[in-house]
């Protein structure tokens, strides 16, 4: 039996197929190589502080536009949810037509399983 096209998906498949196993995140500043912090750059937009993620480079250029002078890198998308406290806001691909607004509780909901350091993901 086929779906009904006009039936509405729910936020959490939404969130589920838009957000990759990897994410492309700003860094702060340069990792130090011999240290394991990683801190992830924010913004505010509209008096409320953000943390941009996105699909690929490709939609991170599109979005910025050139105009981010700051690291950027490929992360496991369960390391980054891994790293969320669970109260930021996170806006996936930033100022395109297919953004989402999202947060760090609801992205540690619909991706719970954690990452396992001994294990390293294959980048897709």
């Amino acid at each position: 039996m086929k779906p009904e096209p006009n039936v509405p998906v729910s936020r959490d498949a939404l969130i589920r197929s838009a957000v990759p196993t990897g994410v492309v995140v700003i860094l702060a500043q340069k990792p130090d190589m011999k240290s394991n912090v990683l801190t992830l750059q924010n913004y505010y937009r509209d008096g409320r502080l953000f943390i941009p993620i996105f699909r690929s480079k490709e939609s991170f250029e599109q979005s910025t536009r050139g105009g981010v002078d700051k690291p950027i890198l490929w992360m496991d998308r369960r390391l980054f949810v891994s790293m969320l406290r669970g109260t930021e806001t996170i806006i996936l691909d930033l100022g395109l037509p297919d953004e989402i607004v999202t947060s760090a509780e609801e992205l540690k909901g619909i991706f719970p399983e954690p990452f396992d350091v001994s294990r390293q993901t294959p980048r897709e």
